[in-house]
């Protein structure tokens, strides 16, 4: 859905439940842009991002980008969008960047998730996150039917941002 669908879809079904399959399927997407944070070295730096993109389809980039506008201190100006393959990146520091994160599709099923601080620590993994079926997605949506105000919330920022 697009535009004022999503909107109509919304409106129509509060105070039913809700679930955004596309939400559901890009949970390891956000479980791994919020893993990068995770350890003693890396936790300082959520409310430094200053900027960074968001590359996918519209869907991807408007659930995504709306999710990090939601998350973290970064401004709808300083967040770019991109066509191309799914790809989260996030820079600390003005200028050149003081931490970049990255998780971003490398062919097929593959994710490269890493982390680096300028002068400082680094990690980087490769996963395998395969595309869920349309069932796992539904049986999914049926243990958890309402997305919930995270949901509402990135969908919302992700609707109003102009890179979406």
């Amino acid at each position: 859905l697009e535009g004022d669908a999503v909107g109509a879809v919304v409106a129509a079904a509060d105070p039913l439940p809700v679930a955004d399959l596309g939400w559901l399927a890009l949970r390891p997407w956000r479980q791994l842009v919020a893993g990068l944070f995770a350890g003693p070295d890396f936790r300082v730096w959520p409310e430094r991002i200053a900027s960074g993109a968001v590359r996918g389809d519209a869907a991807v980039r408007r659930l995504l980008g709306g999710w990090l506008l939601t998350r973290l201190p970064i401004t709808p100006p300083a967040l770019h969008a991109g066509d191309g393959p799914t790809a989260v990146e996030l820079h600390a520091g003005a200028g050149a960047p003081a931490a970049t994160f990255v998780v971003a599709s490398a062919g097929g099923d593959a994710v490269v998730a890493s982390a680096a601080v300028a002068g400082g620590p680094a990690h980087r993994r490769h996963v395998v996150v395969p595309a869920p079926s349309t069932a796992e997605l539904l049986r999914a949506a049926l243990a958890e039917p309402d997305s919930g105000a995270v949901w509402r919330a990135a969908l919302a920022a992700g609707r109003a941002w102009s890179g979406a």
